[in-house]
């Protein structure tokens, strides 16, 4: 992919009026696509594809572009964890108790119960990959999604995004007001970490899990670059380099060409992450999602509708043209998926990000 992306989390083009009306901009090239999997596929071997169906028909229509991720972790199909209908094995699951981050205020006070399948179950890495596969056949057996489509991220290792990310959260117990694991006003958070050591995480396991999915995208989609969308939080027993190892492993790997790297949290002032750079320097095409704190002020995060003051005043385009800028001058960015509320309020900064990556 090259030029501004949109990504449009878990929803549907034609059910979200901002979306719409982005996809008639000439400064928008194109569109990140995602759901989860238990949106598609509903039962084993039982696939829903209208949504996605409808979603490419309306961005080829308007000559854009299209990405495309399917969300695997706590957004799994429930029997993966319960076992399958006609009486199957199901996959190793562990259940978790998590405080829910929220894209509005940071922080929420729900407490909920979370089954996530482990990601290096031989169970639920033989259900993905058959998810993968049936994925990839409908792709290739469709015109418009072959002449639309440019980049699938490869996905299996998650939470509940379609990040290559696991659980971060720390134990502890603190106060909640909803959600099935409120107990009386508390909430015994899961020491998320402590739990997947428990259940057979390490960096090996973690690395292993990534290439077998990555094997599969890359058989399901011959010649379609695959990609990788990282992210700095992904746990790693006593050091925060797992990162790092994933997209070393995930890079080097010759049999998976054509690949890309996308960085999840390009802010204005930081650096380029680690795996990131690693892909730049290996020749390895890069992009970048603008997430929270783009400004290196965790209190100005684009398209949340937090401002530096605390949250009443919006993030301003200078902020967000500077983070353009160390996208694509420091970072070596061939495409920038920004927030949907960013481009509808900040079209001359949209526009700048697409001249610069694209042309007039």
């Amino acid at each position: 992919p090259r030029g501004v992306y949109i990504p449009t989390f878990q929803k549907a083009i034609s059910s979200d009026t901002l979306l719409q009306q982005e996809n008639t901009k000439p400064y928008v090239d194109g569109f990140f696509l995602s759901r989860t999997w238990s949106q598609i596929e509903t039962s084993p071997g039982t696939y829903n594809w209208t949504s996605l169906d409808e979603d490419i028909q309306t961005v080829a229509a308007a000559g854009k572009k299209a990405s495309l991720a399917i969300g695997a972790g706590a957004q799994s199909p429930p029997w993966i964890c319960n076992g399958t209908t006609d009486g199957g094995p199901h996959a190793e699951c562990i259940t978790l108790i998590i405080q829910p981050f929220s894209n509005t205020t940071g922080t929420t006070t729900a407490c909920n119960r979370q089954l996530l399948p482990l990601p290096w179950d031989p169970v639920f890495q033989a259900d993905f990959a058959g998810m993968v596969t049936a994925l990839g056949a409908h792709v290739a057996g469709n015109a418009t999604w072959r002449s639309t489509l440019v980049l699938v991220k490869v996905t299996g290792i998650n939470d509940t995004t379609e990040e290559t990310i696991l659980p971060s959260q720390k134990g502890g117990t603190t106060t909640c007001t909803s959600g099935d694991a409120c107990t009386g006003g508390k909430c015994a958070k899961t020491d998320t970490l402590a739990a997947l050591k428990a259940a057979g995480y390490t960096d090996a396991s973690a690395t292993m899990a990534l290439l077998a999915f990555a094997g599969d995208f890359r058989a399901a989609f011959t010649g379609l670059p695959i990609g990788s969308q990282v992210s700095g939080d992904l746990p790693s027993p006593g050091t925060d380099s797992l990162p790092l190892v994933l997209a070393k492993a995930f890079v080097g790997a010759p049999s998976l060409r054509p690949i890309t790297v996308q960085d999840n949290g390009l802010a204005a002032t930081t650096g380029v992450d680690p795996g990131t750079l690693f892909a730049l320097e290996a020749g390895v095409p890069v992009g970048y999602q603008m997430l929270a704190g783009v400004s290196g002020d965790t209190r100005c995060e684009m398209g949340r509708g937090l401002g530096p003051d605390g949250g009443t005043v919006p993030c301003t385009e200078a902020v967000l043209i500077d983070a353009i800028n160390n996208g694509i001058d420091k970072g070596g960015a061939r495409w920038l998926e920004i927030y949907e509320a960013d481009v509808n309020a900040y079209p001359d900064a949209a526009t700048y990000a697409h001249s610069k990556l694209v042309g007039p």
